[in-house]
């Protein structure tokens, strides 16, 4: 709490911890966090880019799927920036409580965001749960690996002309994740590099 204090990111998005006192300024899209136990704050370099991301290819009425979502900011912020929808998925159990309470600070209700706990890697039937929905943005800030074992998976759940978001991603692996998504059939539109991080806009052609 001492050091995570009310930051803005992109050209709207204002990150407030619950317990600070802000001021919007115009056009300020808040997003209001308490995350606790789960990853995922706004002010690491890997979610950053994410959420400047989010503002640049969402379209207002889309579908969003979170994958790895932990605190759930980046499928808030898209429900704030004009997402329909959203789905969460986390293999962490505590991460249900925690998205609970940032939906309840950020006036999200449960039509507009669902969470689901599981391995979306290996759970099948969470597998197809996800893919009879079809999304126009699906989300993973985790890391490298589960980006390149995603690859494949992604394009099941994106819509045509989808985009995927994919960080958490060192400079040391950048190489075999371009590769992993070109192999998938998603084309990488936009690249973003911060410190030793990089996230990629991909879009399923």
């Amino acid at each position: 709490k001492q050091y995570y204090k009310p930051f803005h990111i992109g050209e709207h998005i204002f990150v407030v911890p619950s317990w600070e006192e802000a001021v919007d300024e115009p056009g300020d899209i808040r997003i209001t966090m308490d995350p606790g136990m789960a990853f995922g704050t706004g002010d690491h370099a890997t979610t950053a880019m994410v959420l400047e991301l989010i503002e640049r290819y969402l379209q207002p009425g889309e579908k969003v799927a979170d994958l790895g979502c932990g605190t759930g900011i980046l499928a808030i912020a898209a429900l704030k920036l004009g997402a329909a929808q959203a789905v969460g998925v986390d293999i962490d159990p505590i991460c249900e409580q925690v998205t609970a309470r940032h939906c309840q600070l950020n006036n999200v209700s449960a039509a507009q965001f669902h969470f689901h706990c599981g391995n979306i890697l290996e759970d099948q039937q969470l597998q197809q749960q996800l893919a009879s929905n079809s999304y126009q943005l699906v989300i993973a800030n985790i890391n490298a690996d589960i980006v390149c074992r995603l690859a494949g998976l992604v394009k099941t759940l994106l819509s045509p002309q989808g985009v995927f978001l994919g960080s958490g991603i060192l400079d040391m692996y950048s190489d075999q994740v371009e590769t992993a998504l070109a192999e998938a059939g998603l084309r990488i539109v936009e690249h973003l590099h911060q410190g030793e991080w990089n996230a990629y806009a991909a879009i399923a052609d």
